[in-house]
Formats: C-alpha cells, structure tokens, sequence
C-alpha cells in the first residue's frame, strides 16, 4: 500500500504588528509640527516620541517581513509609518535648528524696529489737568459726611 503524496502545506499569512504599530505611531506623530507652531507645547514630547517609535517599529518589521520567508505581510504600513517617521522627526530637527540659530543670533534692529507715533514732549503738555469734581459729591466719595 502506497501513501499519497504529501501535500505542500502552506501556513497562512498574518499581518506584522510592528508595522501596524510603526502605522500608527507615525498618524500620531504627523499633526505634531502643526501643534508645534501653534503653541500647542504640551503635543510635541508625545509626538516626537511616537515618531522615534514608528521609525524604530517600521524597521524592525521591515526585517522581520524579510526574514519571514513569506510568511509575515505588512510592507506598506511598515513604510507608511517609517516615512512619516522620518518626516517628522526631520522636521523637529529643522525647527530646533531654527530656534538654535535665532536665539544664538539675537533679535536685528531691522526686524524689531517700530517706528515712534508718541508724540514729542514739545508737542503735550508737561503734566495733566487734575479733573474737576464738584464741591458736593467729593465727600460722598470716600464714604464722610
């Protein structure tokens, strides 16, 4: 009695959850510069961090996806995430740059020069007018008869 041949048995295939993760971190981190320049402070520690981790988890399932054998899908979201990553962690390194160089430069005259509309001490008097109450309401001010 003979067996039948046995059958390529292929396991299925199942999403990386690092690139789903690097997917999610980097959607995270995307409004993150936005917030930034709009003095939303508080924002951009969690997005800085989510897009250290979706640059981190986006190339730790793109090798785990190339050392699968087929088996592990998720390429996309993997690349979705470490680009975005990129991009933001690109950005914050951009504006603290800026910062960096304005506060080391210091403010120009040209660029914080107002021009005076006041008008000079010959044009006004040198002291004001005291106002004028009458005589019979000023002790009722301070609560005397």
């Amino acid at each position: 009695m003979t067996l039948p041949p046995l059958l390529d048995y292929q396991r299925p295939q199942y999403s990386s959850r690092l690139a789903i993760a690097s997917l999610i971190c980097g959607c995270v981190a995307a409004p993150g510069v936005v917030a930034f320049c709009m003095c939303f402070a508080c924002y951009a520690p969690i997005a800085g961090a989510s897009a250290i981790a979706a640059i981190v988890c986006g190339t730790l399932a793109l090798r785990a996806i190339a050392t699968s054998g087929g088996q592990m899908r998720g390429r996309p979201p993997a690349i979705i995430g470490l680009v975005l990553g990129s991009i933001i962690l690109l950005e914050y390194l951009a504006l603290g740059v800026l910062v960096l160089v304005s506060s080391i430069r210091g403010p120009t005259p040209s660029t914080f020069y107002v021009p005076s509309t006041a008008p000079t001490s010959a044009s006004r008097p040198a002291t004001l007018p005291a106002p004028e109450l009458p005589a019979e309401s000023s002790p009722a001010l301070f609560g005397r008869p």
